[in-house]
Order: C-alpha cells, then sequence, then structure tokens
C-alpha cells in the first residue's frame, strides 16, 4: 500500500511538473507572437507572398513549349533553359538560363515584361516577339527582335534600344555591347520551323 502511494505520489508530482511546461511554453508562444506583431514593418502584400520559381529545361535536339500566367509564351530550342514564377506580381520577371529562347508577350502595358539573362543584365519590353541566345560558356548573349521594341539594360549603363529586325550582341566577359545591326530573322528563329540552315558551309 505504501508504495502504491509513492507510486501515485510521484505520478501526480509529474502530471503538475508536465502542466506548468505547458503552461510556460503557451506563455512564451504567446509572447513571441505578441512582440512580433507589434515590431513587425508592414509591407505590401505583394512583397510579402512568397514566389513559386519553376524551371522548364531541354536536352538537346528537343524542343519545348512553356504557357507563362499571363498567356505570353516561351519557345525553348534544345539545350536549353528558363526559369519563371507560378504567377506574376507588379513585374513580370522571367530567368533565361541558358540556351536559346523565343518569346511571344503578351501586351500589359501597366506590367513590364522583362527577360533576365544575368544578375545585372535584363531585356524589358511590354509586347513583342523577339529571340534570346546564350552560348554555352555564358560568353556571348544575342538578342533579336522580330517585331515591337525592347530595350537591352545593364547595370550603370544607359540602356539600348533594338527596333525590328535588329540583333544586339553582348559580351559579359568584358561587359561590351555591339550596336545593333540589321539581321535576317528568318534565320535567326529557324529552329522554330524546324529548319537547318546552312549559309556558306562547307560539304565536310
Amino acid at each position: 500500500a505504501l508504495s502504491e502511494k509513492v507510486a501515485s505520489y510521484r505520478k501526480m508530482q509529474a502530471n503538475r511538473k508536465w502542466q506548468w511546461s505547458v503552461a510556460a511554453s503557451v506563455l512564451i508562444v504567446c509572447a513571441i507572437t505578441l512582440l512580433f506583431n507589434y515590431y513587425e514593418p508592414k509591407v505590401n502584400p505583394e512583397v510579402k507572398s512568397h514566389l513559386v520559381w519553376k524551371t522548364t529545361a531541354t536536352t538537346m535536339g528537343q524542343k519545348a513549349k512553356v504557357t507563362l500566367p499571363d498567356g505570353s509564351i516561351i519557345e525553348l530550342n534544345g539545350g536549353s533553359a528558363v526559369s519563371y514564377p507560378e504567377h506574376f506580381t507588379s513585374e513580370r520577371t522571367v530567368k533565361l538560363l541558358q540556351g536559346d529562347a523565343f518569346f511571344t508577350v503578351t501586351k500589359d502595358a501597366k506590367h513590364p515584361f522583362v527577360v533576365k539573362t544575368g544578375n545585372n543584365n535584363q531585356i524589358k519590353v511590354l509586347g513583342t516577339h523577339f529571340n534570346v541566345k546564350q552560348n554555352r560558356h555564358k560568353s556571348r548573349i544575342e538578342i533579336t527582335l522580330n517585331s515591337g521594341k525592347i530595350s537591352f539594360e545593364r547595370s550603370g549603363n544607359q540602356a539600348q534600344l533594338l527596333l525590328p529586325g535588329q540583333q544586339l550582341r553582348y559580351f559579359p566577359l568584358s561587359d561590351t555591347i555591339s550596336q545593333p545591326v540589321a539581321v535576317d530573322t528568318t534565320e535567326t528563329d529557324a529552329w522554330r520551323r524546324n529548319i537547318l540552315l546552312f549559309k556558306e558551309t562547307s560539304v565536310a
């Protein structure tokens, strides 16, 4: 009987300790929550929301077509990759990670469409058709405009405008940019129409 009383007393003491521990934990959580809500800076809900990014990549010889949340379309050539958010906020931003991509952008004057090709480089458009090609070593980026109007921007430099039928080349390693030149856009996006184009190429 004594042993049972001792065991019962110990169990009661353990229950009391557990109850006090739970009560203390609840009080601590409540205090932290109140402090967080009191001192948390007020931010824009769009900034506070977490964007989930997706990536689409193709192997050599494979092609893919991506439809973005705003209806814009990205066509990827073989060996290319692009990253984009599940939904757009105030700015429609996508990232060309590597390779060759053709963009058909839905017009939206209130929400600019931005293609980032590096940390400080981006192409800004409102609605147009253009091709961006980044070689494997990321030492050269070619931007060809089919229709509309775009600008190529890099940190600390004036934006370079492109007109339809023009191509611009950027060399990230030396941070140099070429002047826009006239090109045949049917050649630069021949890959979209499954055309292998050989110009002044030897039989070998």
